[in-house]
């Protein structure tokens, strides 16, 4: 039996009412392949409107106030600066280390808030 495989792709401040004209125009084929061959549809935000933080609800299926992530930068009390998020910043499990611990694969590239690069059972390019 074939192993299932799925690949989740985001476009960060994609609008479908932008991208189907185009799809429809033959101008994004490859796109065009995915929808036909997979699941589209939009998605509900959150406000604000902050990709980081955002992203980490989607990669964990949590609340910020969960996930830990809320913006592109915090304060680090240790240095007294402001920081970029980081993955240290994720409090809980993203969607990359659940499927890695079961032995599954899983490919990470550009994820926000993904630096430093974790470990996983595949392959992880940070941001």
């Amino acid at each position: 039996m074939r192993k299932q495989k799925t690949i989740l792709v985001g476009w960060d401040g994609a609008d479908w009412h932008i991208a189907k004209p185009l799809i429809e125009a033959g101008k994004l084929p490859q796109l065009a392949d995915l929808v036909k061959n997979g699941a589209s549809g939009p998605i509900q935000s959150l406000p604000p409107y902050l990709s980081p933080m955002l992203w980490n609800i989607i990669s964990t299926g949590k609340h910020p106030a969960e996930h830990g992530i809320v913006g592109f930068t915090e304060f680090n009390p240790q240095t007294d600066r402001i920081q970029p998020m980081s993955s240290r910043s994720r409090k809980v499990k993203a969607l990359w280390n659940m499927l890695s611990q079961t032995g599954r694969t899983a490919h990470v590239f550009g994820w926000f808030a993904s630096h430093p690069a974790e470990k996983t059972n595949g392959i992880c390019v940070a941001e």
